[in-house]
């Protein structure tokens, strides 16, 4: 644990760490609470992954593009404006939910919610690279936002559910822009370890497209879509299966069993320092993450489903740690921010996908089935992550 010590007491990174915290931790609630909102209110699981589908999809398109900006211009000036307008429009989606207005009046609002976001978590990765030029120090910095976004999603589906099924449906995103707009403020006001504006290069390899279009940053990319598909897609068939078996409210502990596997895993591995080349652990893990969630579909017993949660959560934070760190090692860094952004992007137009496809299948046959959404998208994960290997960076 040395490394974490050494790392945290870099001037400024438990302020500008904590506080994004504070603000991914709203992040972490809102899919589960919408999801929660919309069938409590509108009772429809379809419907529920529509919206979440649409806000991810917006978040998808235009996170690259806020991303860019930064890296050109800073987080402060981009992401002020930017990030008041996510919270407006997540308030009146809110309103609206409340006022039980058309499904479809619901939507624009939700749009423009996720479309403005941008993405805190790269961000916080382009300030740690900032701050710290050891790659053993970054490799545990990353390995530490991790275990901080497990942590945050230990406690916030449990909060979600609460509020969503005691309080009224609507209350759990509420808390989503509350926490949202505290911590992402509080964050972008800390302009003493804001990294530089950094226009781009003429030789850094960027092409009009972004890093995207990079060597290796494709495969990277296709494993973190079916990485998205597999979380909504678990994630909707898991509550759509605890309310088949009356236990609605209890579904907030599983994800916080699989969070709690995966904030072990991501503490674990970044305390060691790691002698096998990176891209073979990006594929160790990867494949690990595969087995694991593609056997829901065949559990049976409650206990083994909650063994099972904890053994996939395990390989959960490593894949993410070795994403955000071949995404480090491929961009130049005149575009770090965008070259992170990448990594959830990726994971949004997944879980775009796998949320809708899943919920589909839950309303016209039954929630067990949601799981054979994510066994597909396990599959893919491995293949393209075998497929691609060699484009990946070794060190």
């Amino acid at each position: 644990m040395r490394a974490y010590r050494e790392i945290l007491r870099t001037p400024g990174a438990l302020a500008f760490s904590g506080t994004a915290a504070i603000g991914r931790f709203g992040g972490q609630m809102f899919g589960l609470g919408i999801i929660l909102m919309i069938q409590g209110i509108y009772g429809s699981y379809g419907l529920a992954g529509a919206i979440n589908s649409a806000v991810i999809a917006a978040l998808a398109c235009t996170t690259p593009i806020l991303a860019r900006l930064v890296d050109r211009y800073g987080q402060a000036r981009i992401m002020r404006p930017s990030l008041a307008i996510s919270i407006s429009c997540l308030s009146c989606a809110i309103v609206l939910a409340v006022l039980r207005a058309p499904i479809w009046a619901i939507f624009p609002a939700a749009i423009g919610f996720g479309a403005t976001l941008g993405n805190l978590r790269a961000m916080v990765g382009s300030r740690w690279n900032h701050a710290l030029s050891d790659d053993s120090l970054l490799h545990t910095a990353f390995s530490w936002e991790s275990v901080v976004d497990e942590a945050t999603f230990l406690a916030s589906p449990l909060l979600a559910t609460w509020l969503a099924t005691t309080v009224h449906p609507v209350a759990g995103v509420v808390a989503c822009g509350v926490f949202l707009a505290t911590g992402g403020f509080a964050f972008l006001a800390q302009r003493s370890t804001e990294p530089p504006a950094r226009p781009a290069a003429a030789n850094d390899g960027v092409t009009g497209v972004g890093v995207i279009a990079l060597p290796g940053m494709l495969v990277v990319a296709g494993v973190m879509v079916c990485l998205g598909a597999i979380f909504t897609s678990w994630d909707l068939a898991t509550i759509a299966l605890f309310e088949e078996m009356g236990r609605k409210a209890s579904v907030g502990i599983v994800f916080m069993i699989i969070a709690g596997g995966s904030l072990v895993g991501g503490l674990v591995y970044g305390a060691i320092q790691w002698r096998s080349a990176l891209r073979t652990r990006f594929l160790v893990a990867v494949i690990g993450g595969a087995v694991g969630c593609g056997a829901f579909l065949f559990i049976t017993h409650l206990w083994v489903f909650g063994v099972f949660c904890f053994l996939t959560g395990l390989a959960i934070a490593p894949i993410i740690i070795n994403a955000n760190s071949l995404a480090q090692r491929m961009v130049p860094k005149s575009a770090l921010t965008e070259g992170l952004a990448w990594v959830g992007v990726a994971i949004n137009v997944g879980a775009a996908i796998g949320s809708p496809v899943a919920g589909f299948v839950v309303d016209h046959t039954h929630a067990r089935l949601g799981f054979a959404v994510t066994s597909l998208a396990c599959i893919g994960a491995v293949v393209i992550a075998a497929a691609g290997l060699r484009k990946l960076p070794p060190g």
